[in-house]
């Protein structure tokens, strides 16, 4: 295994493939997510026939993902993200192939909230995200965006295979072929490609590498401040990074459980609904290396604005829409908008501090962002329930990006965030 990764290192930055390998996961990754729309009107049909019940199974799941987050953060900071991410893989196949077993709704959270919760946050873009900024520093909002691509990619061709899945093996034998898939494609990606700087002796960027048979070990960047739990969260660019954030992602957790189901309801049929999750993440993928070149040019503020924008403009339009065209229209722009969450959330994180503490900072950030983060997918359940329609939960996910918008003003484009704490200490 070494081998192929030193003659592969010989002829290009490193950095590069790193990156390749992180895409791949964020791939796989990404896929979980899109197939959870897809199962779940099945699950809910099978526990009971409430949507409410097997959404709160995913809000469990995030719930214990975000409880473990500063752990699993700690240890990247610590530790190689290599094993973080194998760990991860393990426990996402064996959460999956419980979960298909499953007698009752009870079981499914116990498995969603205890295993698959931390698996699926170990695999995420928390793990790749930290190995991409130790390689990269001038081109990171590129590179981070190209690593979150690879959830949006799969998100393109994913909805119709889960569909399939659906089909021809019903929800649990969906959920057994997806544990095994994990392993299959993961474990050989993982072993070969994942490392860090001072693992090869490259540096930060490929700028000065010294030769590896020298035996010395290189500086891996400029941004190597540890900030404690306390300077983190006196930190003012901190919280407006966890409430802004926070609100666009408990939005994409809701509207992602739940769009398919609302297609359905408009009387689409199944293909017809994929296919408008799957033009919705094409232009989630094709628009973060767009935004992550904004980010490195403009810097994060704007690109977010920009993004914050496109997001609250599709949410309207999917609240409003009747027809196939305008759900297309509407997939479209919030695509576009929602390309830039996570590549510019990282970036943010990552400029402000650094990549040495950007574990704890990713980490620290995923428990305090539960009070928001938890209320889309429970309510837009409730909703439904209620009133046999998702429309005025789209509505409340409007207002959740606007009430946290202004938290805009607060974060820092550059290394200013450590300014704001010496003068507070």
């Amino acid at each position: 295994m070494g081998n192929v990764s030193e003659r592969i290192r010989a002829r290009i930055f490193y950095g590069w493939v790193v990156l390749g390998a992180c895409f791949v996961i964020s791939m796989v990754s990404g896929s979980l997510f899109y197939s959870r729309g897809v199962f779940l009107p099945a699950m809910s049909d099978e526990f009971g026939g409430s949507r409410f019940a097997v959404a709160l199974a995913f809000t469990i799941a995030h719930a214990g993902g975000a409880l473990s987050a500063p752990f699993i953060g700690r240890a990247l900071d610590l530790w190689s993200a290599r094993r973080i991410l194998l760990m991860g893989t393990v426990l996402v196949s064996v959460g999956y192939f419980l979960a298909s077993l499953a007698p009752s709704i009870l079981v499914i959270y116990a498995v969603f909230g205890l295993i698959l919760s931390v698996g699926w946050a170990s695999i995420s873009s928390f793990s790749t995200s930290k190995v991409v900024v130790r390689w990269f520093k001038r081109r990171r909002g590129l590179a981070l965006s190209l690593d979150v691509a690879g959830a949006s990619v799969a998100g393109i061709f994913i909805p119709p295979i889960a569909a399939w899945l659906l089909l021809n093996f019903g929800w649990r034998g969906g959920y057994v072929i997806l544990g095994v898939v994990v392993v299959i494609i993961l474990v050989p990606i993982i072993l070969l490609f994942i490392k860090d700087p001072s693992e090869t002796g490259d540096t930060t960027d490929g700028i000065c590498a010294p030769s590896p048979s020298a035996g010395v070990a290189s500086p891996v960047g400029e941004d190597e401040k540890f900030w404690s739990t306390r300077e983190l969260l006196r930190s003012p660019s901190f919280w407006g990074i966890v409430i802004l954030f926070s609100g666009m992602v408990c939005v994409f957790q809701g509207l992602g459980l739940h769009l398919y189901g609302h297609l359905e309801d408009s009387g689409m049929g199944a293909y017809e609904a994929s296919i408008v999750l799957s033009v919705m993440a094409a232009l989630i993928a094709s628009g973060k290396p767009l935004l992550g070149w904004l980010a490195d040019l403009l810097g994060p503020r704007m690109s977010i604005l920009i993004s914050l924008v496109c997001q609250m403009i599709g949410i309207i339009l999917f609240s409003l829409a009747h027809e196939k065209s305008a759900f297309l229209i509407a997939a479209v722009i919030y695509g576009f908008g929602l390309s830039g969450m996570a590549p510019l959330r990282n970036m943010a994180l990552a400029s402000a501090f650094g990549s040495q503490s950007y574990g704890s900072a990713y980490g620290l950030m995923q428990p305090l962002s539960l009070p928001i983060v938890l209320l889309a997918s429970p309510i837009a359940g409730f909703v439904y329930d209620e009133l046999g329609s998702y429309v005025l939960a789209f509505q409340i996910f409007l207002v959740i990006l606007l009430v946290t918008a202004p938290m805009l003003y607060f974060i820092k484009s550059d290394d200013r965030a450590e300014q704001e704490v010496a003068v507070r200490v």
